[in-house]
């Protein structure tokens, strides 16, 4: 069966609002799995920056990190741990976005309630 455009659109903005309902949860806060190496062992892994929502993957000596490829002269001071993949990085990147929207909402909410 053929739909018109009027129910196309219809159907585009419901699937629209059920999948934007289902992205409105909670989910589990996510530690690095990947800890800071013992010295002289050289870990990698993932890791993300919440300011411009990107991951990025790192190398990681026990007392300093950089960004990959590996090139230990250009580095910060510091291991890091990290994510041992990319889509563990991107869940807690989301999750400390909920956490952080949550509580501008919450903000947003009071002074609605206090206007």
């Amino acid at each position: 069966m053929v739909m018109s455009k009027k129910e196309q659109e219809m159907l585009d903005n419901a699937i629209l609002l059920a999948e934007t309902t289902m992205a409105l949860r909670w989910t589990p806060v996510i530690k690095p799995d990947v800890p800071i190496p013992s010295q002289d062992e050289v870990a990698t892994g993932w890791l993300y920056t919440i300011s411009n929502r990107k991951i990025y993957e790192i190398w990681s000596h026990s007392t300093i990190h950089g960004d990959m490829p590996y090139m230990p002269k250009f580095y910060r001071s510091g291991g890091k741990a990290s994510y041992s993949t990319k889509a563990l990085a991107y869940a807690a990147m989301r999750n400390e976005l909920e956490r952080k929207f949550a509580i501008e909402l919450l903000e947003i909410d009071k002074f609605i309630a206090n206007y």
